[in-house]
């Protein structure tokens, strides 16, 4: 994964101008790779329903993180500029990224011209819109640096609880930078049943990341814990149709 996130860009494109190439602080190939693999079942077991014939899915993690870049990839396809690290900021949206506040860090999306009235409205900075500087997001995006020091004095005046209730009621996109626990402790993740609980017979109680993907006509499942160390290697041998006796004679040769 670490390989491939510097070999892909994705490590040029992570991190602030100033700093060095940054590894994301998650496993994005090898978890991107292994969405898309399913990805690919399944359009091979529907291409099967039609055909009758089966296939070979073939994914890369090279393929997979290019994959997700999106507007990053064609711009250094479409032009001269290829994108590099721009810390927090998007490359081609402002304001639409992260803001430091009395106490802590506040993330702000305006990504539309009609949010970014309302969210002018909210910061009681009228005057804004109708700045020359500032009147298109394109515009917005070539005085990046002038509207940043603008808006950077004044989120310092509230609190990151304070902004984000008073965006919410402009109905601005507005986020606070979580901790990993808090994150697990906000209200839709459990609303979400994204916690779930199960027994692991050797470790015992086991609070986990559940499913993320609910479908409207299936029940709730009980979800079994992570499997021991060869737990159900006998079970899969047996459905591939080894007897017992071809089991023991595999433990034996220490194949399984």
């Amino acid at each position: 994964d670490l390989i491939i996130q510097g070999e892909s860009g994705l490590m040029d494109l992570t991190g602030f101008p100033s700093g060095p190439p940054t590894k994301v602080g998650i496993s994005l190939a090898d978890i991107a790779a292994g969405m898309l693999a399913v990805e690919g079942i399944l359009f091979a077991l529907i291409e099967r329903s039609k055909s009758g014939e089966g296939q070979k899915v073939d994914i890369s993690l090279l393929d997979s993180l290019l994959s997700l870049f999106a507007y990053q990839s064609q711009i250094a396809l479409s032009t001269k500029l290829g994108p590099t690290r721009r810390g927090n900021e998007h490359p081609t949206i402002t304001p639409y990224e992260t803001y430091m506040t009395k106490t802590g860090y506040l993330n702000v999306a305006v990504g539309s011209e009609s949010l970014w009235k309302n969210f002018c409205h909210a910061i009681k900075r009228p005057e804004l819109p109708i700045d020359k500087r500032f009147r298109t997001n394109t515009l917005r995006v070539q005085n990046r640096q002038a509207l940043k020091k603008i808006l950077e004095k004044i989120f310092k005046r509230k609190t990151s609880a304070q902004w984000q209730r008073l965006l919410e009621l402009h109905e601005i996109p507005v986020g606070s930078v979580n901790t990993v626990r808090d994150a697990l402790k906000m209200t839709p993740v459990r609303e979400r049943r994204m916690i779930m609980s199960v027994h692991h017979s050797k470790i015992g109680p086991l609070k986990m990341v559940g499913n993320p993907v609910k479908l409207s006509s299936a029940a709730p499942t009980q979800e079994l814990p992570p499997p021991n160390l060869g737990e159900h290697t006998d079970r899969i041998l047996r459905s591939l149709g080894y007897g017992k006796k071809e089991i023991v004679a595999l433990r034996r040769m220490k194949i399984v």
